[in-house]
């Protein structure tokens, strides 16, 4: 019997949403929510993998050839343990979370568990780059072709800066902010579609607020890690109204910002927008949760440490 037990944290994009797409620069942070994967491997009168969420089960035998459930979660699964089980072999895992689905990076978070877990019963694997990497291709069962940014975000944690396609990590310092959801169900693709078309109809007047959308990622990392917090306050309504510029807000959206910038704080707009999720920021904000409970709100704190192996205290 071989026990293991995992975790990797959630993430955000603090400032370059859609800008990343036209090569300008963005950054996003691993936060101190996290998603937890335990189990074990064990011999069984039966060959069968069983992975519990908190809402649903996927079980399947992995010599069974005849797939059963149409999940994409289901397919990544099954790719990330084909050929791994033995005959006769039992593999449970349990997926905790303490972060809402939406938004905060879950199915990189959770393909990240899929490979650490898988990397554990094989070849032990368990370097940063060998678990990125995997976790990137997981992934792709989720996003097509995806950058990279939150594979390699939660897997490395702290900040990871993108600019042209090219990743780099860059240290953030722990600053503790609000997550909040509109309630209104984000549209990646519509999002970025309306983006792209108002730079074809309109380029002489929307390049430039992408172009400042990477200069306000470039601002806030080249700022002294004792000077972020205030540059993230500084900088997040800025950041808000050129996403907002774009159409990318909603009506609870803004009545976030409002009530953000009538109680000293900071709001922006994180992912694509037009729904989804608020990012708050500034004095005391772990204190304010509560002006705004008609929404769903988390408490967390960006530079986050990224893959950890956890203790074993389960039997």
């Amino acid at each position: 019997m071989l026990k293991f037990s995992f975790s990797f944290p959630g993430k955000v994009i603090l400032f370059g949403e859609h800008a990343v797409v036209y090569g300008e620069a963005a950054v996003a942070s691993a936060i101190s929510r996290r998603m937890f994967a335990s189990g074990k491997i064990y011999p069984s009168n039966k060959s069968f993998v069983n992975v519990t969420f908190e809402d649903k089960v996927i079980s399947y035998d992995p010599f069974d050839n005849v797939h059963k459930d149409n999940r994409t979660t289901y397919y990544m699964i099954r790719s990330a343990f084909d050929g791994l089980v033995p005959k006769n072999y039992q593999l449970d895992i349990n997926i905790i979370q303490d972060f809402p689905t939406g938004g905060l990076g879950s199915s990189a978070s959770l393909c990240a568990c899929m490979a650490a877990i898988a990397s554990k019963i094989s070849n032990g694997n368990l370097s940063h780059d060998f678990i990125f990497q995997r976790t990137k291709e997981l992934e792709k069962f989720y996003h097509g072709n995806p950058s990279g940014i939150d594979p390699a975000t939660v897997v490395y944690g702290g900040g990871i800066k993108m600019e042209n396609r090219t990743l780099k990590q860059v240290k953030l310092p722990e600053v503790p902010l609000l997550i909040v959801g509109t309630n209104r169900e984000r549209n990646t693709k519509a999002a970025v579609s309306h983006v792209k078309d108002l730079l074809t109809q309109y380029p002489k007047v929307f390049k430039p607020l992408i172009k400042s959308m990477g200069d306000i990622t470039n601002s806030f990392l080249e700022s002294k890690d004792s000077d972020k917090k205030q540059v993230m306050h500084d900088l997040f309504y800025p950041a808000h109204c050129l996403l907002s510029s774009f159409g990318l807000s909603c009506h609870e959206s803004e009545d976030i910002v409002k009530i953000a910038v009538n109680n000293a704080l900071s709001a922006k707009i994180s992912g694509a927008g037009m729904g989804g999720i608020m990012l708050v920021t500034g004095p005391d904000v772990e204190k304010k949760a509560s002006l705004f409970s008609k929404y769903n709100v988390v408490a967390a704190s960006i530079g986050a440490e990224g893959m950890r192996e956890e203790p074993i205290n389960f039997e």
